[in-house]
């Protein structure tokens, strides 16, 4: 939930610090060698992204998303062609758009 509120989404297991697994094994009182399933079920992946958004308010809506970032995109092309500069504007229509 933590990742959600300062990433605005949720990372996959692989992509999470040791450090911060770390700190979570040792709030949760594993043992040290604990390694953690690098391949959660879909179906509780699934759940935990759902309960996460309903606890934060967080709706998943893809096709809203990339109706705003197109629409971004096509006006920000006729003033810029750099990448970057593009993704920068679509980023900030959307964070907007919620």
């Amino acid at each position: 939930m933590k990742s959600y509120q300062r990433l605005g989404c949720l990372p996959k297991l692989a992509e999470v610090p040791s450090a911060v697994a770390g700190h979570v094994r040792q709030v949760l009182g594993l043992a040290e060698d604990e390694v953690a399933v690098r391949q959660a079920a879909s179906a509780s992946a699934k759940r935990h992204r759902a309960l996460v958004r309903k606890r934060l308010g967080a709706a998943y809506e893809a096709a809203r998303v990339r109706q705003v970032a197109e629409a971004s995109l096509r006006r920000a092309v006729q003033s810029t062609d750099n990448p970057a500069d593009l993704i920068k504007v679509a980023l900030e229509e959307l964070v907007r758009a919620v």
